[in-house]
């Protein structure tokens, strides 16, 4: 007898073993063991070249990402000291809602945010975890540059942006727990 699985069967596992025990290719009584051993296959990760390419395709991605951020820090570092407060703020803080935002919906067109909890894949939980540890950085940098505005003496700034990056960092180790 078999202890209980902790995860629960794939669906595609359950429509191969029906089509192989319909076509007599699988004994009726051993359609357990079979979807068993089909969860197994289908949770492995590819073979090492497909798993390569697929790294690699990450990889580019969070590059392309960096290429974007960059161009975008360029566009406006001529125009930083020219924006008030509240326009440094606000756009900061624009940048930290739509990472978020990405990261959520990221979770969300992949199968509901506990699939960023869970091993079934681990690409879109680094992106996810990469979103939102980023959108926890720009966060901080808007409490910094707010805080900061208000010509308080001492840490304060620095411990705003310290509570806000550590509050929002966990926030996002949460929904995509990530190195």
């Amino acid at each position: 007898m078999q202890a209980p699985r902790s995860k629960p069967h794939d669906s595609r596992s359950t429509s191969v073993v029906s089509a192989l025990v319909a076509n007599g290719l699988v004994d009726p009584a051993r359609t357990d063991e079979a979807v068993a051993v089909v969860d197994d296959s289908l949770r492995r990760p590819l073979g090492e070249a497909s798993s390569l390419r697929h790294r690699l395709s990450e990889l580019a991605g969070y590059v392309g990402g960096a290429f974007v951020a960059a161009a975008v820090a360029v566009f406006l570092v001529d125009r930083w000291e020219s924006l008030s407060t509240g326009e440094q703020v606000g756009l900061l803080a624009a940048v930290a809602v739509v990472l978020a935002a990405a990261g959520v919906m990221l979770g969300l067109v992949g199968g509901g945010l506990s699939v960023l909890r869970s091993d079934e894949q681990p690409v879109r939980r680094r992106l996810a975890g990469v979103l939102f540890a980023g959108s926890a950085g720009v966060a901080a940098i808007a409490a910094l540059v707010q805080v900061d505005s208000m010509d308080v003496d001492g840490s304060e700034p620095g411990l705003a942006a310290s509570f806000t990056l550590f509050a929002l960092g966990v926030l996002g180790y949460v929904l995509a727990p990530t190195i």
